[in-house]
């Protein structure tokens, strides 16, 4: 009405914009209002239990922080209104008025686009001439914007500006060795060389078809279309879900990267595979509608709930990507708290055995055996008893091609060490059967060592298994990491030569280790290696009486004594507790200090795995924004259907039927949505696991799906659909043919 009666598109395009703006500012408000009473609600809830773990959370507000995200709400938001309006603008008057589908837009040629945007020029100089403002704005203000955005969209159509991009992005990222750069410009070389091809194709049918004086086949450009989506969808999924370092496997240089190459993975990930799937939909649905067709009810029903998704492909795209997207994150996630928690399971993997750790900072214990009657203390209360303490030692490998002298941390262990409490091995030296040989060998030979898996080389011949951290990777300023702090220089770090990480089996190593203020050395020789993964077991595990005699570790400044850290095995049925405040009392002289290890474990993890159930949570809030699009883009559905939805229903159809197409509409996307979130997830998150990526925090995680919680989160995301798809069905079901066909 408002073109009717003489609006310009500019004026069109100001007042949307203006009412776009007024609900921003008001919807980003009541957003960060909403926001700020969501991490008030959090800090009261979870601060007092995370206090117990010494883990205070502090109600602290940030004025630039609230600024800037209101900013950003805000910007973003009015990025979509600009758009919009600009896409309203372009409605025609018979469109708007008689409320029909926006047809597609007339395609031409880059020559005809550059004549036309030359006669444009022409008439805007003209106008300019004859002083006609009114001219001279609508050629430079909307007709010419408008060429240009047609010229960029045809070049991007035909490829160029994709093969253009992505060129430039691939060789930054070569150059600048960034995963990010070059894995998108790969894709959009992909995509650039596929729209290339189309275009080739359609111009040669087209040939043909003038040539052959037929006309162009209808299916044609469906079928081309989607082949297109397919191959480039696929392809698109198929290299980002590939491992993250499988490209240097490939002969590529070992690209750098962060956290922030897992977020693009996914998204890139569910944009290809749902764009494969919608742009092929009618592949998925013809077979499903003929396997229905014996039923009449159902065949009706599914009829009509996929008639509108496949016409409106981009909208059901949409939907289906937003609930993949947010299923996708609670599967990553729940993948890693699951992992997190199942480090639990096995406490005694993670105390060794142990059950109480005690440290002397004042003076080393006397023997245990007999102080611990003269305490008061029962020694048969305990079942194992080591002692260890740590140094650092200068150490070379005669047999390595570049014998060195390096330093390394050195454990100086006796006790219950000895037995394998506390200990696990991945790999032996040949000639010992068992670890139990190891064991016994290390007891009876005090020149037998241990050393940690950290100090093997990854094989150079298996660069796909490649670490985060490699012994042999160049000093830390050639390999790009800052000096401050500095990282692990290759230069002075030990790495053992000959055996590699993954081996079980190796020849027997001998080495020679020094301390750090003697001059006589020692010989060793290494026997075993010793599980490392969870990072608590560096370095050359040496038996105390040998250190000793070498004079290794007493490089000790005499005003701060050695502390000697103890470990003790309660035996069955000893409250563990009681017995750590009776070592504390007892010692109390020698400065001993005990920790209970179940309690320290859960006292540093307890928080993570809290905290990530708690920002499982928050995204699994957003299925609300999922509830609420559903419901929004299933009332607009309702509005443009509501002429088909009275033919229906003057027809004979009953409400339920319309009611159930809306619905079964909904549970479509959610579960086209859940299963293509679950399993992307569960992808990503084993590639995640692959990279040992949590390496860098020393955790020892391992990857393992969690069936249940998974579970739950499909069923609730399931749910969700059909919550958003009630509001349109419901007024669906309202309407009476009568007052929908009035306006036939």
């Amino acid at each position: 009405m408002a073109r009717a009666i003489g609006v310009q598109r500019r004026h069109l395009i100001l007042m949307f914009l203006f009412e776009g703006t007024v609900y921003d500012l008001l919807a980003s408000f009541v957003g960060l209002l909403f926001g700020l009473l969501a991490g008030i609600v959090l800090v009261a809830l979870l601060g007092p239990i995370l206090e117990r773990f010494n883990f205070p959370l502090k109600l602290t507000f940030e004025p630039h922080s609230i600024i800037i995200a209101y900013c950003l709400g805000v910007i973003f938001t009015f990025c979509s209104v600009v758009l919009s309006s600009w896409l309203v603008s372009r409605m025609t008057v018979i469109e708007a008025m008689r409320d029909l589908p926006e047809p597609g837009r007339t395609t031409f040629t880059l020559g005809e686009l550059g004549a036309r945007l030359l006669q444009l020029f022409r008439q805007g100089s003209d106008a300019l001439v004859r002083r006609n403002a009114r001219r001279f704005r609508r050629v430079f203000l909307e007709l010419i914007p408008d060429i240009l955005v047609r010229f960029i969209a045809t070049l991007t159509r035909l490829g160029f500006l994709p093969l253009l991009a992505g060129t430039w992005l691939m060789q930054r990222g070569l150059e600048d060795a960034q995963i990010i750069l070059f894995s998108l410009g790969l894709s959009l070389l992909v995509v650039g060389g596929a729209l290339l091809v189309k275009a080739l194709l359609e111009s040669l049918a087209l040939l043909l078809a003038s040539l052959l004086h037929r006309e162009r086949p209808r299916n044609g450009h469906r079928l081309l279309s989607g082949l297109f989506a397919a191959i480039v969808g696929l392809a698109l999924m198929a290299y980002w879900a590939l491992p993250f370092d499988v490209l240097a496997y490939l002969g590529l240089p070992r690209f750098q990267g962060g956290i922030e190459i897992f977020f693009v993975a996914g998204l890139m990930m569910v944009l290809g595979t749902v764009w494969a799937i919608i742009g092929n939909a009618h592949l998925f649905v013809n077979p499903f509608l003929a396997l229905v067709s014996g039923l009449p009810g159902v065949y009706v029903m599914s009829r009509l709930a996929s008639a509108y998704p496949l016409q409106r492909r981009f909208r059901t795209g949409l939907s289906v990507v937003m609930f993949s997207l947010v299923v996708f994150a609670m599967t990553v996630m729940a993948v890693i708290t699951n992992a997190m928690t199942n480090t639990y399971v096995n406490i005694n993997k993670q105390t060794g055995g142990y059950d109480i750790q005690a440290t002397a900072y004042f003076k080393p214990l006397p023997d245990l055996q007999t102080s611990l009657a003269q305490h008061g203390i029962n020694p048969d209360s305990f079942s194992a008893i080591g002692v260890r303490s740590s140094t650092d030692v200068g150490v070379i490998q005669l047999s390595a091609s570049t014998p060195r002298w390096s330093l390394y941390p050195a454990q100086l262990v006796s006790g219950a060490f000895l037995q394998g409490y506390g200990l696990q091995l991945t790999a032996r030296a040949k000639g010992f059967s068992s670890d139990s040989a190891i064991w016994q060998a290390l007891q009876t030979h005090p020149n037998y060592a241990l050393i940690d898996s950290s100090a093997l080389p990854y094989n150079p011949d298996v660069s796909v298994n490649s670490p985060v951290y490699d012994p042999n990777s160049p000093s830390a300023t050639n390999a790009g990491a800052p000096a401050t702090p500095p990282g692990l220089d290759s230069r002075v770090a030990f790495a053992l030569s000959g055996v590699y990480q993954g081996d079980t089996s190796f020849p027997a190593i001998p080495l020679w280790v020094v301390g750090t203020q003697a001059q006589q050395a020692m010989k060793l020789t290494i026997i075993g290696v010793v599980d490392n993964s969870n990072g608590d077991h560096f370095g050359l595990y040496i038996q105390r009486s040998a250190a000793s005699t070498a004079s290794v570790g007493t490089g000790v400044d005499p005003a701060q004594p050695e502390a000697q850290t103890y470990y003790f095995k309660t035996a069955p049925g000893q409250d563990v507790r009681t017995l750590a405040l009776a070592l504390g009392s007892a010692y109390l002289d020698n400065g001993l200090e005990t920790t209970v290890l179940q309690d320290a474990i859960w006292q540093v993890r307890g928080p993570r795995i809290l905290l990530s159930n708690v920002l499982l949570g928050v995204v699994a809030m957003t299925l609300l924004l999922g509830v609420a699009a559903l419901a929004i883009t299933g009332t607009r559905a309702v509005i443009e259907r509501r002429q088909q939805i009275g033919m229906l229903r003057a027809l004979g159809c009953p409400r339920r039927l319309i009611q159930g197409a809306f619905l079964l509409e909904s549970f479509m996307v959610g579960i086209l949505g859940s299963i293509l979130g679950l399993v992307l997830g569960l992808i990503l998150a084993h590639n995640i696991f692959a990279v040992n990526f949590f390496e860098l925090y020393q955790t020892d995680l391992v990857f393992s799906i969690p069936w249940q919680q998974l579970g739950i989160i499909v069923g609730i995301s399931f749910l969700s659909s059909l919550l958003g798809a009630l509001l349109p069905a419901w007024q669906a079901g309202r309407i009476a043919p009568a007052e929908a066909l009035r306006y036939q």
